[in-house]
């Protein structure tokens, strides 16, 4: 029970990001290697201004969340290239070892509790200065991405 509560918060932190990603894009493709993450940030700032049409406290409290989390997310880079060697290297062998399978999922979601709380309260940092109207756009909008993404 315990782990599947982890679980579920761990998702709700990826899920902001993900949520942050989705609204900020109209089209599926923006998110692709051809831009910088500062690039990609700038234009979900921009996105979302324009969307919710934010005032300067509500922008700037937006503007320090994607700030902080992009810097907690440099801290784990080395360990996901890592990570990401570790799998190709388990693919191209003979045989997979369970063990360490285990301990790459393991470590991806350490890292994914680590992250959870300073995403989750910049979550709820951004919420709050939100205006019900702005709380219902932001919510039409997700339900419209997630319409959008849906694969049966």
């Amino acid at each position: 029970m315990k782990y599947k509560k982890t679980i579920i918060i761990s998702s709700a932190a990826v899920i902001f990001i993900i949520v942050i990603s989705l609204i900020a894009c109209n089209h599926h493709n923006y998110f692709c290697m051809h831009h910088s993450h500062q690039e990609m940030a700038d234009f979900m700032i921009y996105k979302f201004s324009k969307e919710l049409q934010l005032n300067d406290a509500q922008k700037k409290i937006l503007e320090d969340s994607i700030r902080d989390i992009k810097e907690k997310h440099k801290e784990y880079k080395k360990q996901r290239e890592d990570l990401f060697n570790n799998f190709l290297t388990e693919i191209k062998s003979d045989k997979m070892d369970e063990k360490q399978l285990n301990y790459m999922f393991e470590q991806k979601i350490q890292c994914i509790n680590e992250m959870k709380p300073i995403a989750i309260a910049k979550l709820v940092e951004f919420h709050s200065s939100l205006s019900s109207e702005q709380k219902d756009i932001l919510a039409k909008k997700i339900n419209e991405k997630h319409d959008e993404c849906k694969h049966d």
